[in-house]
């Protein structure tokens, strides 16, 4: 049978702000683009990132060649083809070998460069030697597709060795202006344990990968965590201000969250700020748990006047367990300080339940979104939700634009949101589909919702 690989939620599993927000729903479904089917790959954690035509791509995270990674597959780079006739169709752009030589477990959103190179991370797969747990060897990879005459070209440009480097990197790549590449790895930055119950060691790196001159690529790490209040575990990227600042957030360390969920830190938000001496690491905020939110996850989204928009997968409303999950915004106070401010805390029921990844914006500032549950009126039921918040001078507005609550139309999304140039928004959703052999609970879907 089919085994299905869950990945790992942050290590940090949980002052009402005064903002009121309110719920509404609409009747608009998603349109199912495509419905894996192991072979083309299964399990689709991470979002989806489209081109300038409107294709769509991403990964998954097994599938594929299923004689490979315990014969689940090691996971592809897929590619949905959107047609002058409004159709849709798959293509495999690669499918990973896993092992010593290329990498297993794709995670995390895909960049596509100005020239069509395609870069992502692999969380497990790679010659280091140093990560023993998991089901799969390694210690992750970051990896090219590039497009030629033949079809796709895949190369591993670097292989983390577990160690001071980092390990098991979890999130997209970013570039900045001189096309060098950051990004995090969950693990690693030293060779002491962070924490007791992992094999590779250190609390999380933010590397950058820079052309070395001779066709390939060298790594250095610009900060190492050191656990915490520093934080622990930097898995989901970090993303540039437009003062050329890197931003990210940690889903472990800070401010314990263990009266919400035992045995956690809350989580925190971090600035790394290029010096002539080097990178200097600041902590904008450290999460409290309860309604102000635990556990943040995905990319942190800016907008034109610097503020910070992310979500936390728990916290919010304290009356129903832990919560499920909050929608936030940070802005400068002008003394150096940030304040935080709860845009929306989800109820688990019709409007959603734990908030899977990053959320991003419309033109009009409009915020969008995907949840991991909710969607029905039982609590904490249900496949997950597509929904909008949208700001008014009394609050924000949460409407629920979809719910995922069918076998062939796919449930529970780990990955953000994509919106493209009309509104209209892309995402995965993990399980389901109308393929149910040899994925018990159906081998996942790409899908849309329609501009709302």
């Amino acid at each position: 049978m089919k085994t299905s690989i869950r990945r790992s939620l942050p290590l940090a599993m949980i002052l009402f702000a005064a903002v009121v927000s309110f719920t509404q729903f609409t009747s608009a479904q998603e349109t199912v683009l495509y419905s894996f089917n192991d072979g083309t790959g299964s399990v689709p954690f991470t979002g989806v990132t489209l081109d300038k035509n409107g294709n769509v791509y991403g990964t998954t995270a097994s599938g594929g060649n299923l004689s490979l990674c315990l014969t689940n597959g090691c996971g592809v780079v897929y590619e949905i083809v959107h047609n002058s006739d409004g159709t849709w169709t798959d293509r495999t752009l690669y499918s990973f070998a896993g092992g010593s030589t290329d990498g297993a477990f794709p995670d995390g959103l895909l960049t596509i460069d100005s020239r069509g190179r395609i870069f992502g991370t692999t969380y497990y797969g790679g010659n280091g030697t140093s990560c023993t747990q998991g089901e799969y060897p390694g210690c992750g990879t970051v990896f090219e597709l590039v497009h030629n005459s033949t079809g796709w070209t895949e190369s591993v440009i670097y292989n983390f060795q577990g160690g001071n480097d980092g390990s098991w990197p979890a999130a997209n790549v970013t570039f900045d202006a001189q096309g060098n590449l950051y990004g995090t790895t969950t693990f690693g930055g030293s060779t002491t344990s962070c924490v007791t119950y992992t094999a590779p060691t250190g609390c999380g790196t933010v590397f950058k990968l820079f052309p070395n001159g001779s066709g390939g690529w060298s790594e250095s790490v610009i900060y190492s965590f050191q656990g915490g209040m520093d934080g622990i575990n930097p898995g989901s990227g970090v993303t540039f201000d437009g003062a050329g600042i890197l931003v990210g957030v940690t889903g472990g360390g800070g401010f314990s969250c263990a009266q919400y969920l035992k045995g956690t830190d809350c989580g925190t938000v971090f600035k790394l700020r290029s010096t002539p001496t080097g990178w200097v690491k600041s902590t904008p905020y450290r999460f409290r748990g309860g309604t102000d939110g635990f556990a943040p996850l995905g990319n942190l989204v800016i907008d034109a006047d610097g503020n910070l928009y992310g979500g936390t997968y728990f916290g919010g409303i304290t009356s129903l367990g832990f919560g499920n999950g909050t929608i936030f915004e940070l802005t400068p106070n002008g003394t150096g300080g940030w304040n935080e401010q709860v845009l929306y805390r989800f109820t688990g029921l019709e409007d959603g339940g734990y908030p899977s990844a990053s959320v991003v914006f419309d033109t009009a500032g409009n915020l969008y979104g995907l949840t991991f549950a909710g969607g029905t009126s039982g609590q904490d039921a249900g496949g997950g939700t597509a929904f909008k918040l949208s700001p008014s001078s009394s609050g924000w507005t949460e409407t629920t634009l979809a719910s995922f609550q069918t076998q062939d139309g796919g449930q529970l999304s780990y990955g953000g949101a994509t919106l493209d140039s009309s509104g209209n928004l892309y995402g995965t959703l993990t399980h389901g589909g109308t393929q149910t052999y040899p994925c018990p609970y159906g081998c996942g879907v790409v899908f849309e919702v329609p501009a709302q």
